[in-house]
């Protein structure tokens, strides 16, 4: 999910910038169309700075972030999102009555209901928070 992001930021940049700097150039264009185009810059900046603000969180958090092992207590798909035609699956997981969510793209079997998953947790603000389901 987050190289589509990181796809779809590059792409709605350029082709914003493009746009923009075609209709700039010709001159004959009216502002309200020399103006459309930077929404495509603006949301290609926004999924730009969304993916590279949770890879630095990332970062930090398995730098500085405290170590747990959670336990997994369900695994769930989530129907509300579809990517390439497939839905993700929910992990949940729960340490010390702190619960905490990621989403594991895949192929799963419900059988990891009981066994434990990485968890680096923010020391100050435990709301940030990044299971690691890539030991699963």
């Amino acid at each position: 999910m987050q190289a589509i992001m990181l796809i779809m930021g590059i792409v709605f940049t350029i082709v914003g910038l493009g746009l923009t700097a075609g209709f700039w150039s010709t001159g004959d264009a009216p502002i309200y169309v020399c103006l459309l185009p930077l929404i495509f810059v603006a949301v290609g900046v926004f999924l730009l700075y969304s993916f590279i603000s949770k890879k630095i969180l990332v970062k930090k958090l398995r730098e500085s972030g405290r170590k747990v092992y959670a336990l997994i207590t369900e695994v769930s798909t989530n129907y509300s999102v579809s990517i390439n035609g497939r839905h993700p699956y929910l992990l949940e997981c729960e340490y010390n009555g702190a619960r905490f969510q990621a989403d594991y793209m895949k192929q799963v079997t419900y059988d990891l209901v009981g066994k434990t998953v990485p968890v680096y947790v923010d020391q100050e603000d435990p709301s940030k928070y990044f299971v690691d389901v890539s030991e699963l």
